[in-house]
């Protein structure tokens, strides 16, 4: 059971007093909310909803859960438009290098990706086989294959390159006597 999605139900389902509305509100059927109520109630072990055929009330323990989840998820409801806010704000350059090998395979993509996703960041993508001085180019972020440069670099694997050396029978004898 999703517990955020449970409670955000129970909370919609006391607040407009009927499952009809609450499951309209949230954009799922009828009994889909039933359900979620149904498992809400068996994970808290009691009853939070008295119902009859005409209304829908919370019961005591029911009204303690909606004052604490109400509030719970009004603060969760804010730190998620707090994040979206900060990602939508993303701007300015960014400057990437790497192997001209993995550039044109992997990093035209990604790069116009986090574009799509991030409009206000300018990307420079600097590809070349060569090493770069991070500080002294100003490069933000560097691909590497192999071991790094200086001790003073932060560096995450993000992946593996196998090579394997192959030559035939008959290359390797003309080729060591």
């Amino acid at each position: 059971m999703d517990l955020a999605t449970a409670l955000r139900a129970f909370v919609r389902i006391v607040e407009r007093g009927s499952m009809t509305a609450a499951a309209s509100d949230l954009g799922v059927s009828q009994p889909a909310v039933s359900k979620l109520l149904r498992n809400l109630e068996a994970h808290a072990g009691a009853r939070l909803i008295e119902r009859n055929s005409r209304a829908l009330r919370p019961t005591a323990q029911g009204l303690s859960l909606y004052e604490a989840a109400g509030g719970a998820l009004a603060v969760i409801d804010a730190a998620l438009e707090g994040v979206r806010s900060d990602v939508a704000a993303i701007g300015g350059s960014l400057r990437l290098h790497g192997p001209a090998c993995i550039g044109e395979g992997h990093l035209h993509r990604i790069v116009a990706n986090f574009q799509d996703r991030y409009p206000d960041v300018a990307v420079e993508l600097i590809l070349e086989n060569r090493s770069v001085d991070l500080i002294h180019e100003n490069v933000d972020l560097a691909l590497r294959m192999g071991p790094p440069a200086d001790q003073n670099t932060i560096v995450r694997r993000i992946g593996f390159s196998r090579r394997i050396l192959v030559a035939s029978p008959a290359y390797l004898c003309r080729r060591t006597g």
